[in-house]
């Protein structure tokens, strides 16, 4: 009996049909993204030294994780912790209320003097009564300052001044805006968070940290904006992500919210 002849497969194909499931694969498939949170970071600019300064701790909330993945930071009288905690959900918590505390004693003029001993007595930053009127003083006084940086040909200082000179005409114009001539709260800008972490410590406890500053931030945010213009402060941030052209008077109330909780947030370089 004759052997059949077992027909030939035509391979010709073959990675044409390769190439498409590689390309399937690639298009469908999903990459594990690590969480990041983006930031502006500043230019730096630098002026003529000036004797150091030490910052008074009720300007500082600082929140420092060590190598065991332990969390220590400031309590609610302002003063660090010497026992690490384990409920890092507490951390926006303490840091809304790091930012609330001293709010309402902002003009003095308004509150009794019992009111005022709570001011000066307790651990958290201290807010001015800010105007429009007063910052415009603030920008003449700048100004004289660009002239004498100019006469004597300092280019640090007459970058420096530069921008300061722009921050506060930026400040006046939102204050003039959106209160007339009323004064307003604003934090001491000497007040920020610090984040210490070590090689050591965990990406996962650095996240959640970030995650709950950020949240403490957007609570205060969200909660003057509300007050003030009666919109939530991710709706009007939306918007101007969205279209900021489209959406320029968003985008002041954007900036004025901002302004009176600004996001000073400093990260110290991991240690051993």
């Amino acid at each position: 009996m004759a052997k059949r002849e077992i027909p030939e497969i035509n391979a010709g194909s073959m990675a044409d049909i390769a190439f498409l499931l590689l390309l399937f694969f690639l298009v469908t498939t999903t990459m594990d993204k690590d969480q990041a949170y983006i930031r502006s970071i500043p230019k730096k600019i630098e002026r003529e030294k000036t004797d150091n300064q030490e910052i008074d701790t009720r300007y500082v909330f600082h929140i420092f994780a060590n190598s065991k993945n332990e969390l220590i930071l400031r309590d609610r009288l302002g003063k660090d912790m010497s026992l690490p905690i384990q409920e890092t959900d507490s951390i926006s918590e303490m840091l809304y209320d790091w930012y609330m505390t001293n709010r309402a004693f902002f003009d003095e003029s308004n509150v009794s003097s019992t009111d005022k001993m709570k001011k000066y007595e307790n651990q958290f930053p201290w807010y001015s009564a800010s105007s429009a009127a007063e910052y415009k003083l603030v920008a003449n006084a700048y100004y004289l300052e660009l002239d004498k940086a100019e006469k004597i040909g300092s280019e640090k200082d007459i970058q420096f001044i530069s921008m300061k000179i722009s921050e506060v005409q930026k400040k006046q114009k939102l204050i003039k805006q959106f209160f007339g001539t009323s004064k307003v709260p604003e934090i001491s800008d000497k007040a920020h968070v610090r984040i210490e972490v070590q090689q050591k410590t965990s990406y996962e406890l650095f996240a959640k940290i970030q995650s709950e500053v950020e949240e403490a931030l957007y609570r205060v945010r969200d909660e003057e904006c509300k007050a003030k213009f009666g919109e939530s402060y991710g709706i009007i941030k939306g918007r101007v992500i969205q279209d900021e052209e489209k959406y320029k008077e968003d985008k002041l109330k954007m900036d004025l919210i901002e302004m009176l909780f600004p996001a000073r947030i400093i990260e110290v370089k991991p240690k051993n």
